[in-house]
């Protein structure tokens, strides 16, 4: 029964919903909409045009049905006899929808550009469309349009929830009708209800406020609301910062914490001194609001900028304050006082900043309940608590309180000034750290103590001074009045450099930002001239000595007395090699083998036993980059005892690591220890010393390489046929060619690169035999040897070679060497392959001589393509770069152009293609006038050096120095080669100054 039920109210439905979409009234049809910035087409409503200008009678508008849906909300607002330029109007102002998207923002500039046209329109939907962004959109197109009599509507749009969303871009039209209208319409919003919208205004303003209109803002400085009060203030000190500072200094003793606390914030960084005397003036009113606040403001001016106002005369005013009941008279007391006292020399302040000051902070600091003044307070008694103290426990209350409970006996504050007797210089430590971002130390940070040692062992960058070395350190430090500057306050990120003092449980640090002043940029030199001065201390000898104490105390006397230079160079260098095992950072590792480089490179620094030092503490060193300093360190000093025992060891490590080593080694030694590792039972050994051999020319050298060539070790006499082919040895042909039959194929490629050294037409003949035949290895290694021949003697051979073996990769091989060599012989042989019965090695002699610029190899290359199968790449390539012409359609035959063309000038194939590329040129320009050459053609063809397509680029060029004769340009390079041929023509000009074209 229910099933049936629902059946028939589904039904009742459904006949309801036809009955009313036939009763519903026909939707109003609108004209249809032409291109989205082209107005209407043809068929419009009445007063429109259509087809060459004529009118057209309105057609029924059923029969117009709109060309956008979205067109039509906005068309119901217009009537049918709407003008043509209305429905243009509305058309764009549809596009607005999409606000502030690119596409609104294009219809937005059209709209600007039309004009005062669609002004009635534009105001008429602003006034009726609800939508928040297409009305902001209207609003700022009002705007832009200067449009006076919109100005109200703007100002009540505001008032509604479509304004609120969007309200900065109402601000700026409004400024843009009538500035002085909108000034005290947009501040009179720092009143509004809506908090957004309050927040909006506060921030235009902030923007686009100028200084001579903060008048208008100024009168709200007084408003009921603290709020209202505390924009403004806000407002000003962005605005008009010095115009208003007596607002400011009223502003002090305003009731509402967080306005006073603005007024001294901005105060604390005012610069003028008639203005900082007023505010000494006010803090004299202590203990008065206005004074209290003043107070804090020359406080924390003197805390960022040392600038110190109050003077510890003050101290009298502040004092009787520090127990009142009124916290913040208390606190701003307490906080003067310890600023004072802290910079103050006088010793009678020193029981007032060891008791009363700080029970006073933390008194201020954990006063029970709220009170509106706690959080301007609270940061400052911190930092004159930290100040003090040292202690880094920030706004901890609790600790603070229990620090105290435990402390306050024996507390000894700290002041700024150090006053250091003779006697404790042995106790003094100074720190120097360069801190990089986040804080971090970097490497070469300093650290010095004076004397009195624990017997603990020293840390990188640490240094003992003698107290002479400390007072001339603490006398730079006064003499740059760095006392009389605030100590550390500022945040240690970024770059900077930090300065500490400690003496006993006295300390003073300073923060440095970068970029440094002079005066401790000059400190930072002098810290690390200190530092240098004691780098022995860094070469701690822990078999010798057993504490750093006793280290320090048995070189002590050694380093103070006076010493020459050489002297303290070979001490320095001694201890480095005694000390070098024990040192444990890696970094105070290469710090040593960096400094014993350097001392080892003055021949007067070393001495005989240097080398066997090295040796001895190299035996255990794993790292490879470390054993190549070390070696490289004995290079310096060659000695003959150590150089059996290092090669040893040497030939000894990994085969990858012992060749470049064993190299170095045998290279800074002379010939006579080489020679004996020829006799080394170890393979390494008789290799490198093959390998190595060339260095030494002479006849006994010559015979023991020669014997080599039947050493049973492949790789010995892999090195002696290197070594001979470095000595040019001619003796060695015949051994070597006789080999090369019978060698591997390491042995066969090392064969065919001393045959190529060695050179002359016997060597010629075996290579480009080998070229012609054998392993594809075996014939790149023999194109490789007839590389290396001199030009005259193995060009020829090294074409044939190419041509044989084009194609593979001995061909490519042979091609990128002849690439490099354009002599006349390979140029000659080349051009005789032109002629050769394969297509293949004419294609092979086109494709070179092309890349070369000869145009004789044109013919041949078009064959190529022709017949080729697929398209030819390398083929083309070459093409195009000596006729600056590429068909358009893929597969293309090149042959039609070259019937065309085959008979014209390059210069014309260069106006040809100057034309595709739409460079305005003169049509048939001749290459000379009366037997000269055409200025003309001169500068058509600079013009093409310059272009960006290289294949017109590379054949401009190459026929500029043809007709200007001079060498052609090698680069191919854009500006380059211009600019040389540019040269020779100005030259040759110059020789014909009347000449007449």
């Amino acid at each position: 029964m229910a099933a049936r039920l629902l059946t028939w109210v589904w039904i009742a439905l459904c006949l309801g919903a036809l009955v009313g979409a036939q009763e519903a009234p026909p939707k109003k049809k609108v004209p249809k909409i032409g291109p989205k910035h082209g107005g209407l087409e043809p068929q419009g409503p009445s007063g429109s045009t259509g087809p060459g200008g004529q009118a057209q009678d309105p057609k029924p508008e059923t029969e117009s049905p709109p060309a956008r849906e979205e067109v039509d909300d906005l068309a119901d607002l217009l009537p049918p006899e709407t003008p043509r330029e209305t429905w243009d109007a509305r058309f764009l102002i549809n596009g607005l929808k999409g606000w502030p998207d690119d596409r609104s923002r294009t219809d937005a500039d059209i709209l600007v550009s039309r004009g005062e046209q669609d002004l009635p329109v534009l105001r008429r939907t602003f006034l009726e469309v609800q939508v928040p962004r297409l009305k902001a959109a209207l609003a700022e197109i009002l705007g832009r349009l200067r449009d006076d009599q919109s100005y109200n509507a703007l100002v009540r749009a505001l008032e509604t929830t479509s304004g609120h969303e969007h309200p900065a871009v109402y601000f700026r039209s409004l400024f843009l009708i009538d500035r002085a209208r909108a000034v005290p319409d947009v501040t009179r919003l720092l009143e509004h209800r809506i908090t957004a919208l309050r927040n909006s205004a506060e921030a235009f303003l902030n923007e686009n406020l100028r200084r001579e209109e903060s008048a208008e803002v100024e009168r709200y400085l007084t408003a009921r609301k603290t709020s209202v009060r505390l924009r403004a203030h806000r407002i000003l000190a962005r605005v008009a910062p010095l115009e208003s500072i007596e607002h400011f200094i009223a502003g002090l003793g305003d009731d509402q914490a967080s306005i006073a606390q603005l007024c001294l914030e901005r105060l604390a960084e005012v610069s003028d001194p008639v203005i900082l005397e007023r505010l000494a003036a006010e803090a004299r009113s202590f203990p008065s609001r206005r004074g209290a606040y003043a107070s804090l403001a020359l406080v924390l001016r003197e805390e960022r900028h040392g600038e110190e106002i109050l003077q510890p005369s003050d101290l009298a005013r502040y004092r009787p304050s520090l127990l009142r009941a009124d916290p913040l008279e208390a606190g701003v007391a307490a906080v003067v006082v310890a600023t004072l006292g802290y910079r103050s020399d006088d010793p009678e302040h020193a029981e007032l900043l060891n008791r009363e000051a700080p029970t006073a902070l933390v008194a201020a600091l954990a006063v029970r309940g709220y009170y509106r003044d706690y959080a301007t307070l609270a940061p400052r008694i911190v930092s004159r608590l930290t100040l003090l103290s040292g202690e880094s426990i920030g706004r901890e209350v609790p600790a603070w309180v229990d620090w105290w409970e435990k402390q306050h006996t024996q507390f000894r504050a700290r002041r700024r000034l150090f006053d250091v007797p003779a006697a404790d210089y042995r106790h003094l430590v100074l720190y120097y750290f360069r801190g990089d971002e986040g804080g971090a130390a970097r490497p070469n940070n300093l650290l010095f103590r004076g004397l009195e040692l624990q017997d603990s062992p020293a840390v990188p960058g640490e240094f003992i001074l003698s107290e002479d070395q400390m007072k001339r350190l603490m006398a730079r430090i006064e003499g740059y009045h760095l006392f009389k500057r605030q100590s550390a306050s500022e945040a240690r990120t970024g770059t900077f450099r930090e300065l500490r003092l400690q003496l006993y449980n006295l300390e003073r640090t300073w923060i440095f930002p970068e970029p440094l002043d002079a005066e401790i940029a000059a400190l930072e030199v002098e810290l690390f001239e200190s530092a240098h001065e004691n780098r022995w201390q860094r070469y701690w000898d822990r078999d010798a000595e057993p504490s750093f104490r006793a280290f320090i105390e048995a070189n002590w006397s050694w380093w103070r007395e006076p010493r020459s230079d050489l002297d303290q160079q070979r001490r320095i260098k001694t201890m480095i090699l005694a000390a070098y095992q024990g040192l444990s950072e890696n970094v105070e590792k290469l710090r040593a083998l960096d400094e014993l480089d350097s001392l080892l490179a003055d021949a007067q620094v070393r001495e005989p036993g240097d080398a066997v030092s090295i040796l001895f503490r190299i035996r255990d060193e794993v790292d490879p980059e470390r054993l190549t300093r070390w070696v490289d360190v004995i290079c310096h000093t060659p000695e003959t005892m150590v150089f059996e025992p290092l090669t040893t060891y040497l030939a000894r490590l990994p085969k990858g690591a012992a060749g470049p080593l064993l190299d170095q080694v045998l290279a800074a030694y002379p010939v006579e220890p080489v020679l004996t590792l020829l006799d080394s039972e170890r393979e390494a050994l008789r290799r490198a010393a093959a390998s190595a051999l060339w260095r030494f020319a002479g006849v006994e050298t010559e015979e023991r390489l020669l014997g080599l060539l039947d050493d049973n070790d492949a790789g010995v006499r892999r090195g002696a046929a290197l070594s001979l082919g470095q000595l040019r040895s001619s003796r060695a042909l015949e051994p070597l060619g006789a080999r090369l039959a019978v060698s591997d194929p390491v042995e066969r490629e090392a064969i065919c690169e001393a045959l190529g050294r060695i050179g002359g037409e016997q060597a010629k003949n075996v290579l480009a035999q080998a070229s012609l035949t054998g392993s594809v290895a075996d014939r790149m290694a023999a194109v490789h040897g007839l590389g290396l021949l001199a030009p005259e003697v193995g060009s020829a051979a090294l074409v044939d070679a190419y041509v044989i073996n084009a194609g593979g990769e001995a061909g490519h091989l042979a091609q990128r060497i002849l690439r490099n060599r354009q002599d006349a012989i390979s140029t000659q042989r080349l051009r005789a392959q032109l002629s050769a019965d394969t297509l293949s090695a004419r294609r092979a002699a086109a494709v070179l001589l092309g890349s070369r610029g000869d145009r004789d190899a044109i013919p041949v290359l078009i064959e190529s393509d022709r017949l080729s199968v697929e398209s030819d790449t390398e083929v083309r390539e070459v093409l195009t770069s000596l006729t600056a012409y590429a068909p358009l359609v893929e597969g293309a035959s090149y042959s039609l152009w070259w019937n065309a063309n085959r008979e014209k000038p390059p210069a014309v194939w260069i106006i040809d293609a100057l034309r595709r590329e739409n460079v305005e040129v003169e049509a048939d320009v001749p290459i000379r006038l009366d037997g000269r050459i055409n200025p003309r053609l001169v500068e058509i063809l600079m013009v093409a050096t310059e272009q960006d397509w290289t294949p017109l680029r590379t054949l401009a060029s190459r026929t500029l120095a043809e007709l200007l004769e001079v060498p052609v340009p090698q680069g191919g390079q854009r500006g380059t080669d211009s600019e040389r041929l540019r040269d020779y023509w100005d030259a040759m000009w110059l020789q014909h100054p009347d000449h007449d074209v």
